[in-house]
Order: C-alpha cells, then structure tokens, then sequence
C-alpha cells in the first residue's frame, strides 16, 4: 500500500495506537492491497460509516458518545446514500461501539 499521509493523520486523528498506524500505514506490499471480505448486507452499512466516520458527537469534556445522528442523516443525503431504518440503527450502533473503543483507547494512553 503506497503512504497515504491523509490515513495516517486520520488514525491520529482518531487516537489509533501508533504500531496500528504504522501497520496500516506501512509501504510494505505496494502491490498487494489487504483485503477482506464484508457480507453484501453490510455493505451500504459499511459504506455509510466511511462517509459519516467524523461526525461524532461529544459529552462534555469527554470523548465521543456516539454519531450524531442529525448530522450522519444530513452527510448520507447529501451524498445521496439511503438507508434503510434497520441499516441507519445499524449505522449508530457502530457509532456508538467506535466511540466506546476511541474512549477505551484514550484511558488506556
């Protein structure tokens, strides 16, 4: 995977250990992409996470709660991505498991 600076400062960004970013961000197999699967029904699910991924919303002086989930339905239709109920409650609960590992992660540090 070529350098991508932009990945690395997201991961920062999001508090992502450093041997994690150096993993993912490594020069290592410039023509062996990792892959992996995702089940077709999770598809739109997954799609509208990397879309909605910085729209976090804050408590205080904490960390992330969850999604803010007037600001993810204003990103997915201006992107023009519809879900439906079922995947946009799937949707907020990743948000919500996102943010109890970023809050993890800041303890831990």
């Amino acid at each position: 995977m070529p350098e991508r600076p932009e990945l690395r400062s997201d991961l920062e960004e999001f508090g992502a250990p450093p041997q994690l970013i150096a993993e993912l961000t490594a020069d290592d197999e410039p023509d062996e992409p990792k892959i992996f699967d995702v089940w077709l029904p999770n598809g739109p699910v997954l799609r509208a996470f990397l879309a909605v991924r910085g729209q976090f919303r804050y408590a205080g002086m904490g960390g992330p709660i969850g999604f803010d989930a007037c600001a993810v339905d204003v990103v997915l239709n201006r992107r023009e991505m519809a879900l439906e109920p079922d995947q946009f409650a799937a949707l907020l609960e990743m948000g919500e498991a996102a943010a109890v590992e970023l809050n993890r992660r800041d303890a831990d540090a």
